[in-house]
């Protein structure tokens, strides 16, 4: 192989790495969103259950007092839940996602624009 075949090979190794370690990346971030939007919809499903069960809890005949405590019960475990996932959004920083007009999606997509500014920069500097 000649000098410049060879920078040629090793210049082809580098784009072929260079396009793994992007797409390497972009599987991290989507399993990174993924994530986030579990941890939101399981927020939203322990509220959800906690209003159900106190709903239930009301709704029992006073002649049920252990099935209305067991509901109280319910909806105190899922509410401390969903408090719980709350806190742990907060401390990853992204409380904002749980307020009420939160969205999710222009969210990611304001992330992924700061990311890509993020690997431009590095590359351009490198």
């Amino acid at each position: 192989m000649s000098s410049s075949e060879m920078d040629a090979w090793s210049s082809e190794g580098d784009r072929v790495q260079g396009f793994r370690a992007e797409a390497e990346m972009q599987r991290w971030q989507e399993q990174w969103e993924q994530k986030l939007a579990e941890l939101l919809r399981t927020i939203r499903s322990f509220s959800r259950m906690q209003l159900v069960w106190a709903q239930l809890a009301d709704t029992q005949p006073a002649d049920r007092p252990g099935a209305s405590a067991y509901a109280r019960q319910k909806a105190a475990m899922y509410a401390r839940r969903a408090e719980e996932g709350r806190e742990s959004i907060k401390k990853l920083g992204y409380g904002d996602l749980i307020k009420e007009k939160a969205n999710l999606v222009l969210f990611v997509g304001t992330e992924r624009q700061k990311e890509a500014a993020l690997v431009k920069a590095a590359i351009s500097n490198s």
